[in-house]
Order: C-alpha cells, then sequence, then structure tokens
C-alpha cells in the first residue's frame, strides 16, 4: 500500500545512518551533531532540514516524496526491474532492508540513475486518466536516433504552440522497459501562472512560474500497440499519434483506424465457455460478475445483468437465462458492450488474491506493471479475447 507522504512521518520510516549519508552527500546539515544522534532523534533532523534555504529545502522534499512513492511492493518490484535493465541485481542489497521505505532509499543513495527511472516509470504508471489505446500499429521497432528524437519533441511542441498557444519549451526522456515497451515521455510548458508563498526570507511573496504538463506514448514493438496519455478531445488524439508515427514510426497514422474492437466480448456470451489456463498462470478461478448487452443499430438501451457484489456464487448465464424473455430478443442478437471478470489466483494469504475489473471493445485497464495483470492480459489473448 502506497504511503501518505508526510515530511515528519516520512523521516521516522528511515534510519539515521541512512538521512545522515543522504545529507552528506548533497552537503547539507554539516554542523548537525550526526554522532550524538540515535533513531528517536529523527525530529532533530526535521528541525535542521526545515531551517534550510527554501531551494534546499524543497530538493530534499523531492527526493523524499519519490521515495515514498517507490516505496511500495509495486515500486520495489519496477526498482529491481530496472536495476536488470542496468546489469545490476538489486535484489541481495534490497533484502537486508526491513522496509519499503528503507529499499527504496538504498537505491536513491547508491543507485541514483535506477533510482530516478524508476521513479519515472512509478510516474507514469499512476497516470489515472486520459489513456487512450490503439492496436493496429505496424510490429516494428521505433527509431531511437536523436534525429528522431528531436523531431517528435519539436513537433509535438509545434503542434501544442499552434493549436493551444502554449508548449513552447519541451524536453523527451525515452525509456526502455519489459524488453519491447519503449516510453516517450514528453514535457511541454503550460500557460504562466503566479505562485503566491514565502520566499528564503518567510515573507509572503508572488512568483511568476511556467509549470510543466505531459504527453506520454508507451508503445509496444512486439504488438504494435499504442498508448497515448493526453489530455484533450478526440482530434489532438489523433493528431499526436499521427505526429508519432511519422517520427518514430515512419507511419502515415492521420488516417482513421480500421474499425474493428480491441477486445471481442460476444462469445462470452456462450455458457458453454471455458476460461482455460495452465498450472503456470496460477489462476483458481475465473468468474463473470456483471455483462452489459444492447442491441445493434437500434435504440432500445442497454441491459445489465450483475450477480449480488457480495456473493462469490451464482452463474451469470444463469441470471440471463432466467431475467431475459428470449421472446423479445434473441440472445444471439445480443451484443456484449461490457463485462465484468474477477480472476482469482492461487496465490495470496492470508486470502485469495482476485483482480476484478472491467473490460469493453475498446478499453481495459490492466497494467503492464502488476504481475497479475500481465498474467491475465496473456490469458486474454489465451480465450480470444484480445488478438494477438
Amino acid at each position: 500500500m502506497r504511503i501518505e507522504y508526510n515530511p515528519r512521518k516520512f523521516l521516522l520510516l528511515i534510519p539515521i545512518a541512512m538521512l545522515r549519508q543522504y545529507f552528506e552527500r548533497r552537503g547539507m546539515l554539516g554542523d548537525l551533531a550526526w554522532d550524538e544522534l540515535n533513531d528517536k532523534d529523527h525530529e532533530v533532523v526535521y528541525a535542521a532540514w526545515q531551517a534550510l534555504p527554501q531551494r534546499s529545502r524543497d530538493s530534499v522534499g523531492v527526493d523524499f516524496q519519490n521515495v515514498a512513492g517507490l516505496a511500495t511492493k509495486q515500486g520495489i518490484q519496477i526498482i529491481i526491474e530496472e536495476g536488470k535493465f542496468h546489469g545490476v541485481d538489486l535484489v541481495p542489497e534490497l533484502v537486508v532492508h526491513r522496509s519499503h521505505s528503507e529499499k527504496a532509499f538504498h537505491v536513491l543513495l547508491n543507485h541514483p540513475r535506477v533510482f530516478r527511472v524508476a521513479s519515472q516509470f512509478n510516474y507514469a504508471d499512476n497516470l489515472t486518466r486520459y489513456w487512450h489505446p490503439r492496436h493496429d500499429l505496424p510490429a516494428k521497432p521505433p527509431n531511437l536516433g536523436q534525429e528522431a528524437r528531436t523531431a517528435l519533441k519539436q513537433a509535438v511542441s509545434d503542434y501544442y504552440v499552434q493549436n493551444q498557444g502554449r508548449g513552447q519549451y519541451s524536453d523527451l526522456d525515452v525509456y526502455l522497459r519489459h524488453d519491447t515497451v519503449h516510453y516517450f515521455m514528453v514535457y511541454l510548458s503550460d500557460y504562466p501562472d503566479t505562485f503566491v508563498g514565502y520566499n528564503d526570507d518567510g515573507a509572503l511573496d508572488r512568483h511568476p512560474q511556467t509549470p510543466a504538463f505531459d504527453v506520454v506514448f508507451r508503445y509496444d514493438e512486439s504488438c504494435g500497440h499504442l498508448d497515448l496519455y493526453a489530455e484533450g478531445p478526440r482530434q489532438l488524439r489523433r493528431d499526436l499519434e499521427a505526429i508519432f508515427g511519422k517520427t518514430a514510426l515512419a507511419e502515415d497514422l492521420s488516417l482513421e483506424p480500421p474499425p474493428g474492437a480491441a477486445f471481442k466480448l460476444d462469445h462470452l456470451k456462450d455458457p458453454t465457455f471455458e476460461f482455460a489456463t495452465e498450472a503456470a498462470d496460477g489462476i483458481f478461478n475465473v468468474q463473470v460478475r456483471t455483462m452489459q448487452l444492447s442491441v445493434p443499430d437500434k435504440k432500445s438501451g442497454r441491459i445489465t445483468f450483475e450477480l449480488l457484489p457480495y456473493s462469490n456464487g451464482g452463474n451469470i448465464h444463469d441470471l440471463i437465462a432466467d431475467a431475459l424473455n428470449q421472446v423479445n430478443w434473441q440472445m444471439e442478437d445480443l451484443r456484449v458492450d461490457q463485462v465484468r471478470l474477477k480472476v482469482t489466483f492461487l496465490h495470496g494469504k492470508p486470502r485469495a488474491k482476485t483482480v476484478t475489473f472491467n473490460i469493453s471493445p475498446y478499453s481495459c485497464p490492466l497494467k503492464d506493471h502488476v504481475p497479475e495483470h500481465v498474467t491475465i492480459r496473456r490469458c486474454l489473448k489465451k480465450w480470444q479475447i484480445e488478438s494477438e
């Protein structure tokens, strides 16, 4: 579980020796009597930290917030994966630390490059809105050369300048994950604003500032899947997809993608359908908890069948058979607009691990950094719900 960042409470999670190492490496708090402190003296460190000039105090706070963000099971897994990418096995180093916070702080101290990239991945993984998938791109490696990177960054910047009057300044970071997934993170200058806060002298002041906003392209070269994170209308997303296709793939994506759903659900209407699994999947059971049906090309509306939310039993097809008057509507005439699946895994203590999620023909919320989600996505292909 992710910890809520609170500066004072955060320091309680980090041993004094690690805090001393951090501040000494940054050339801060040199006058603090570290040799006289023990692990109950975090309040002394907190007071000394808060007495630093504002810019120094804030820069430390950014590091500590990033540690707090990675101080989860998911965050540590991201760190380990990124360490492997850099040829470093971090497991022996991390296993000696008692908590996720200590593990993340250890990486901040000893592997700053791994820590920085892991923080970026963790940030991208926790973007919850404005992700838009597209699954019809060619499965090919993107152009990662400097010329192509510069072209992508400049084209995205020019687009926002011309259409929204912002984005004059831009930066681009490119990272590889899971061997085939490329993250292109574009940072753009937003509209200028004024921040009201305290200066180094403790006086209330107004500071003009130019915040940044993000556009993220997540492209899997193994299957031609593109996820775009960008806030805005549909045309903006289409234009950004075209920019990515031209600069990173040398492909014309300006045309409307071919019709067809990314996920096929209609065969789940069959009550004899089986969610076949293998022992290696570690899945104990898969259950359809809800099914939303509609009549294609008509304005009759939708019907949602849902099992009782606090009951693990029941069968959605029995419910449909009992409730649907098939004199008016035949099951084969209905389209599945959405289902809610509950996947129960064999592992999990003290109770079984479950993943419950909605999936529609055009969206699936499963993430590529959660091990159980990765297993389910692999099974979706096996069940012919997601195309290869």
